[in-house]
């Protein structure tokens, strides 16, 4: 196993690959892992440090490790922690830079104009991959604005050809376009509900577009499109509430 992309350094790494799988004397780890005697030490002192390891009062010395799993696991946990820090570091940088440049950011897109909409939400349905979960508020009126509208439709069909899957919640009493009607209930599913939340979509679990749309459609709000799993995953549990209690 390469516990060097768990965070481990290249001697970390042999080491424990050989103490992960049997409990072993000093000496032996030096020659079995190919660690000079005299680094050995030293290794063995940093994974003790780091709790991944443990030494035994006898002489000779042994090291072993109780539970190769929970270490595993721990090791896991701790990159992909790391990893999200990271990760939140370079976005929050990306959106610093972009504004510093004025120029449009793709991880954090915002939009204050139709224009922007348009943009934006098409957005979803060109880098949709495998799914898409719409959630329509009443405020949702699909007769206004049929420029964009028709536009957003054939993408979405666009979409579906390339093997995306929809899932709808509308308004009870919304009449869907006729371009969707004709869409195969199996790559496209309509269920209905009257919900007041924001305008959302979630897209393959990993990206979020949010509306704020009124009652006037005249009158727009604004649109974020956030590149950020964790936003999506609980947007996500949310409409899969809605789409249970949708009829």
């Amino acid at each position: 196993m390469d516990f060097k992309n768990l965070g481990l350094n290249y001697y970390e790494d042999k080491a424990l690959n050989v103490i992960i799988r049997e409990r072993i004397s000093i000496k032996k780890l030096s020659k079995t892992s190919n660690i000079p005697p005299g680094k050995v030490y030293s290794v063995i002192k940093s994974l003790q440090n780091k709790e991944l390891i443990s030494v035994s009062d006898t002489r000779p010395k042994y090291v072993y490790v109780d539970n190769s799993s929970k270490i595993i696991e721990r090791l896991i946990k701790e990159k992909q922690s790391k990893d999200e820090r990271k990760y939140k570091e370079l976005l929050q940088e990306s959106a610093l830079i972009s504004r510093s440049k004025i120029e449009h950011n793709t991880l954090i897109d915002i939009g204050y104009t139709q224009e922007d909409n348009v943009r934006i939400q098409s957005r979803v349905f060109e880098e949709a991959e495998h799914e898409v979960c719409q959630l329509f508020n009443n405020n949702h009126r699909p007769s206004t604005n049929r420029k964009s509208k028709t536009l957003w439709e054939e993408q979405i069909i666009d979409a579906i050809k390339r093997g995306v899957v929809f899932r709808c919640v509308y308004p009870e009493n919304m009449e869907l376009p006729s371009s969707l009607k004709k869409l195969s209930n199996r790559l496209f599913s309509v269920r209905r509900k009257n919900i007041q939340h924001y305008r959302i979509d979630i897209v393959d679990n990993k990206n979020v577009l949010i509306k704020f749309t009124y009652e006037d459609p005249l009158i727009f709000g604004g649109v974020i499109y956030i590149k950020d799993t964790k936003l999506a995953v609980n947007l996500r549990r949310i409409f899969d509430d809605i789409w249970s209690k949708a009829r």
